[in-house]
């Protein structure tokens, strides 16, 4: 695999953990594709590595905005979840079989 290719291979791991709120998925994609990016970029003439760090910046910005998107919804559940809890008090629990009636 070249570098070009293991670059965008990052990216399509990047961008299809994303898309399905991987969040941890997300992370390691990531990192690797940073990894990728470093590295490709210490091997091409100044100019090829500024349009790589410019397109991995609006990469990284487009992950992140997702992502937090992804994140303010879920936390949107979690305190829906919580509110109706409220309504529905959990079952009484049984006495225990060693009560003492007296």
């Amino acid at each position: 695999m070249t570098p070009g290719e293991d670059i965008e291979s990052q990216a399509r791991a990047l961008r299809e953990a994303v898309s399905t709120a991987d969040f941890g998925r997300a992370a390691q994609s990531a990192k690797l594709y940073c990894q990728a990016i470093r590295s490709r970029a210490k091997e091409v003439p100044r100019p090829e590595a500024a349009r790589l760090a410019s397109e991995a910046q609006q990469l990284l910005e487009w992950a992140r905005r997702h992502l937090s998107v992804d994140r303010a919804r879920l936390a949107y559940r979690l305190r829906e979840v919580q509110r109706l809890a409220r309504y529905h008090p959990p079952p009484p629990t049984p006495p225990h079989t060693w009560a003492i009636r007296g």
